[in-house]
């Protein structure tokens, strides 16, 4: 080699090691990172391809959730570099590690089986299309992929296509199953062909029965069992068995039931080995959940068995003395916890006890029998703890005479005794019984009221009654010699509430002025308060100017309240009129009832009209016209009313006796018979014995007993309209 050609290569050489070591102090990155191409999966809902290492810098593409992505590793950045094509251009770009899973580079060759509906995915995404589902139980091979996902091959429609299981829709048998044993708990234990209960069942067992498995998976236990002589592989819910308790616990408790059973098994249908009587003390130990062991004798053999749960309670470790008031007659102590055990003594109604806290159902006590202790028990029904936070209160005396016992029972001596309507005062004390103080000779005494004795003004219910007699009093005090405050007439309506066994409390204005009152019971009749009263009809007065206008007056209440905004001299100006009787030619002459009014409503000397001429003037005044109820029945014409729409009905006035009067010849010479005290009135409500009506004749809403309406009003043709 020529001189020259020596210095030349020691040049370049020389300026090469210089533009490394440059390249290596300004870009150490570039000679010490190492890339490589790998594959992996979006898993933002859209994961973007940047411009720059910088999420706010320019996208220049998108990929959906679960799209199968390359890109160049570099483990020193938390980017990657990617290339894509954007409108047939390659553009190099970044995606953020955190925006991709990498794919597992040596996937494992894996079967497990489907612990719910599983799908197989197009995608590594739940939000993508599915290929294909699988019911639980059902064995599936795959590939590990991704932390989350599996890889999947599967046919469809004879295609082969590659899919993706969710990792949660799988689980894998354990590689080292554990032998187990456990009891059935339902009454048919099954053992499933697949590892779902809505596979082929192989064999069942009855609750109670023991049985061997092995574990599989977390829900699911693997067993072998015999069909027809044929040793099957089959696999059993782990909520259908239960394993007995690998500690027992020593227990006592106190037999429930009068009969109280050890089986054979711990089930409550197979044999018997032996009961107990209800309140015999009995020895076991734990073992599942709702059964407990133990041993017993039969016929001097040891043998083990097995008491439910529910038969027997343990009593309470930490019991809590009480004391009580006996509530029933008598209170019985028994030997044991059974109302079947022998009785150690009893007690009157009222008497306090003292008593600890048992079993449930049962307290515990001693009682001395000629001088000796003995521990007896109490059900918890016949004794009744006072409340320890009493509520003072005070009531009303209800009955004729209120007594105050010196114990809570009615058998014993009474202490004092109030009347009827005197205000007490007492406080909260056992569920039927209020405590009371009372002075006795002048000594302060505690003393018990009965609760039914007495109401408490909380207590007291509205009521709505109507005057049964010709007239009630409403008088100063809860006693008829008291005062008269006001009365009303046979028919009226009252509200007043409840006070005592034979007297009402009424409010009442006497001068403008409010006063509390008291009706007597016998001098009003209930009538449901919730009985509907149809609104917006007018009580209208006939008197003083229609004298015989009720039917007018009543027509207009109709109308009124159907929205149509009339007066009585409008109806009447429609109402078709004719002359009132007259004589002529030794006859008398008049107008028809049936086919107008007879007379003047304005008149006193004029009679009325039936329905007919009435529903006319409806027909002319409202839009849709009236309706004939006439010929329907009593019954079947209130059943109008109670559908909300008022009646006008003809019956009597003062619900009177009819009786033919006046007799004539209409123009047509048909012979006319005026039934006497003819009235009509309108019926806006109905009670269980009354009908609530507006009376155009006293001008009032007023009841009137409804068999004696219907009797007027049969004796009237059972005439009535109303409105469409």
């Amino acid at each position: 080699m020529k001189k020259f050609q020596w210095r030349k290569l020691v040049f370049n050489l020389f300026i090469s090691c210089l533009t490394l070591f440059f390249i290596q102090l300004v870009f150490p990155s570039v000679l010490q990172s190492e890339t490589k191409t790998a594959t992996g999966i979006a898993l933002q809902k859209t994961v973007y391809v940047y411009e720059d290492k910088d999420k706010n810098s320019n996208s220049l593409k998108g990929y959906q959730k679960g799209s199968i992505l390359v890109f160049q590793i570099n483990d020193s950045e938390d980017w990657y570099n990617a290339v894509v094509y954007v409108d047939g251009e390659r553009k190099e770009g970044f995606i953020h590690k955190n925006d991709v899973e990498v794919v597992t580079e040596s996937p494992e060759n894996l079967s497990g089986y489907a612990v719910k509906k599983a799908k197989v995915y197009q995608l590594p995404s739940s939000d993508s299309k599915v290929w294909k589902s699988y019911s639980s139980g059902k064995l599936l091979y795959y590939q590990t992929f991704t932390s989350e996902w599996y890889q999947a091959i599967v046919y469809v429609n004879g295609e082969r296509k590659k899919g993706f299981i969710p990792v949660s829709d799988v689980e894998q048998p354990v590689t080292d199953q554990i032998s187990k044993s456990g009891y059935a708990k339902e009454d048919q234990t099954r053992v499933y062909a697949n590892p779902n209960k809505n596979s082929q069942v192989l064999k069942s067992y009855e609750s109670g029965k023991k049985l061997y498995y092995k574990t599989f998976l977390s829900d699911w236990y693997e067993a072998v069992v015999y069909v027809n002589g044929q040793r099957k592989i089959g696999y059993i819910a782990a909520s259908d068995v239960e394993e007995p308790d690998s500690e027992q616990k020593s227990l006592s408790g106190v037999a429930l039931k009068n009969r109280t059973n050890v089986y054979v098994v711990p089930n409550n249908k197979s044999n018997v080995l032996k009961s107990y009587p209800a309140g015999k003390t009995l020895y076991y130990k734990t073992f599942l959940t709702n059964w407990y062991e133990a041993i017993v004798y039969v016929n001097g053999e040891r043998k083990t068995g097995y008491i439910h749960a529910e038969d027997v309670e343990s009593p309470t470790k930490n019991p809590v003395q009480l004391s009580g008031i006996a509530v029933k007659r008598p209170t019985n102590v028994y030997a044991k916890p059974s109302s079947q055990s022998k009785v150690l003594k009893s007690y009157g109604e009222g008497n306090t006890l003292y008593f600890q806290t048992h079993v449930t159902g049962w307290y515990k006590a001693l009682v001395y029998i000629n001088g000796k202790p003995y521990t007896g028990f109490i059900q918890a029904t016949d004794v009744e703890i006072p409340t320890d936070q009493s509520v003072n209160l005070s009531g009303i005396a209800y009955n004729s005479k209120t007594k105050v016992y010196s114990k809570p029972t009615q058998e014993s001596q009474v202490l004092k005794s109030y009347n009827q309507g005197r205000t007490l005062y007492y406080k909260t004390f056992i569920s039927n019984w209020y405590e009371a103080l009372v002075y006795i000779n002048g000594k302060l005494t505690i003393g018990y009221i009965y609760k039914d004795d007495v109401i408490s003004p909380d207590e007291q219910r509205d009521l709505k009654g109507v005057v049964y007699g010709s007239r009630a009093h409403v008088y100063s005090k809860p006693n008829t010699k008291s005062s008269i405050l006001k009365s009303y007439k046979h028919g009226s309506i009252l509200r007043f509430k409840t006070f005592t066994t034979d007297w009402y409390e009424a409010i009442v204005y006497v001068n403008g002025k409010r006063n509390v009152g008291y009706i007597h019971k016998k001098d009003v009749d209930l009538i449901d308060v919730r009985d509907k009263i149809i609104k917006g009809v007018p009580v209208l007065n006939q008197f003083p100017s229609w004298p015989t206008g009720c039917e007018s007056v009543s027509v207009t209440m109709l109308l009124a309240w159907a929205g149509y905004n009339i007066s009585v001299s409008d109806v009447v100006d429609v109402l078709p009129k004719g002359p009132a009787p007259y004589w002529y030619a030794g006859k008398m002459y008049g107008a028809n009832p049936d086919e107008e009014f007879v007379g003047h409503p304005a008149s006193k000397y004029s009679f009325g009209a039936y329905q007919k001429p009435m529903l006319r003037v409806i027909d002319k005044i409202a839009k849709n016209g009236g309706k004939d109820l006439t010929g329907m029945s009593f019954e079947k014409q209130l059943e109008v009313v109670k559908s909300g729409k008022p009646v006008v009905m003809w019956t009597t006035i003062n619900l009177l006796p009819s009786y033919e009067s006046y007799t004539w010849y209409d123009r047509k010479k048909n012979k006319v018979t005026w039934i006497a005290r003819e009235h009509a009135f309108v019926v806006v409500g109905v009670s269980n014995n009354y009908v609530i009506v507006h009376d155009p004749y006293i001008g009032k809403r007023i009841v009137y007993n409804k068999q004696l309406v219907k009797k007027r009003w049969n004796e009237m043709g059972g005439r009535a309209i109303t409105i469409n």
